[in-house]
């Protein structure tokens, strides 16, 4: 679905606020809209702007890549009206009695305006063709991750491909229900890099079910017991793993011999390992998994 030619638009570096998000909007709204690829970086629309891209998700027919990244400074241009209001009252409805929700969460209130949005947009299309979503540091909390999740059910959502990364999702509610979804869905493509998320056992569950084929889990504070559990979902699993990134973590050599047996019974799969503290002895069996089950590795550190 995500192949075919593309017609892209790539904006970075101009801080052009809500209203300038609001006119892009509108283009991706109309019937005519030919744009297959679209990209923001470090354009500040803050959480409005990206309201207003997330509604205009619920009509785009052409749109197949999603891409924003830093796009949550605050717009200095006073570009606030009535419809803010109107974009924050229908946007942040949520169960305050929630018992599940994290008191310490208010800080990353405001963004989740922006991600609730884009997630209502997701669910509300059923002629979309977007199934590449990348949002890099648009620091979600628990309400805007768990909005995600239930796009991510809707039988509406196209998404093959979802990257969530520098989000700080933690060990909190949010990535919980984020796994939990695509352990029912149909993602085959999950990138959660640099989200402090070691001690998180909901990845280790979800690779019991899930359809994914690539798994991003760089630089997350990954240990042992960390890698012990993910080894211990994907023997257990479903999963189809043709890549699993653990680099830039904390695996020493026990975390590399759990991996050394996931490597026996996964035919092909990559194994990316670059600035971890594995040694010799969890290199020989990491190097063991590798010539059983035909699978190979990538980056691992020597002894000095």
């Amino acid at each position: 679905a995500c192949g075919g030619g593309m017609r892209a638009v790539e904006i970075a570096n101009v801080a052009f606020g809500t209203r300038g998000a609001r006119a892009f909007a509108n283009t991706l709204k109309r019937e005519t809209s030919t744009i297959t690829s679209f990209t923001l970086s470090s354009c500040n629309i803050g959480p409005l702007g990206v309201a207003a891209i997330g509604e205009s998700l619920a009509s785009n027919v052409s749109l197949k890549e999603l891409f924003l990244d830093c796009v949550m400074g605050y717009d200095y241009n006073n570009d606030h009206n009535d419809n803010d209001d109107d974009y924050e009252r229908r946007n942040s409805q949520m169960d305050d009695s929630d018992d599940e929700h994290d008191d310490n969460d208010d800080e990353s209130n405001d963004h989740d305006v922006g991600i609730i949005a884009l997630s209502k947009g997701l669910q509300s299309n059923q002629n979309s063709l977007l199934c590449d979503l990348k949002l890099h540091k648009i620091h979600i909390g628990d309400r805007g991750a768990m909005a995600l999740s239930e796009a991510l059910r809707s039988k509406n959502c196209s998404l093959e491909r979802l990257e969530l990364r520098e989000n700080n999702l933690g060990c909190r509610i949010g990535i919980k229900h984020i796994c939990s979804a695509v352990a029912t869905g149909r993602l085959v493509g999950l990138e959660l890099r640099s989200n402090e998320l070691t001690g998180a056992r909901c990845v280790a569950e979800m690779l019991k079910t899930c359809l994914l084929q690539e798994l991003i889990l760089m630089d997350n504070g990954l240990n042992n017991l960390d890698t012990k559990r993910i080894v211990e979902g994907l023997l257990l699993g479903a999963a189809k793993l043709r890549l699993l990134d653990l680099s830039y973590n904390k695996i020493g050599n026990i975390g590399a011999v759990a991996l050394g047996r996931v490597l026996k019974s996964r035919i092909g799969l990559k194994l990316k390992l670059y600035d971890n503290r594995v040694k010799s002895v969890g290199i020989e069996r990491i190097d063991h998994g590798m010539r059983f089950g035909r699978s190979w590795y990538i980056g691992v550190d020597e002894d000095d």
